[in-house]
């Protein structure tokens, strides 16, 4: 899916991908990464055990 998603953004003319994850699901970001996603910054997520709430982007 998430290439997919990738691919129509791609012919739409996005230059790239960005989305949210907590830094405690490492199942989630472990996917994203192996989609090519990296990190791209973070903010504060006190919701959130580790605190963080990390950006990943996918260039296309």
């Amino acid at each position: 899916m998430i290439r997919q998603i990738a691919d129509f953004a791609r012919s739409q003319g996005a230059p790239w991908l960005s989305l949210w994850v907590y830094g405690s699901n490492t199942a989630a970001r472990r996917l994203y990464e192996q989609a090519g996603f990296r990190d791209f910054g973070q903010r504060a997520a006190a919701e959130d055990s580790t605190g963080v709430c990390l950006r990943m982007r996918l260039d296309l």
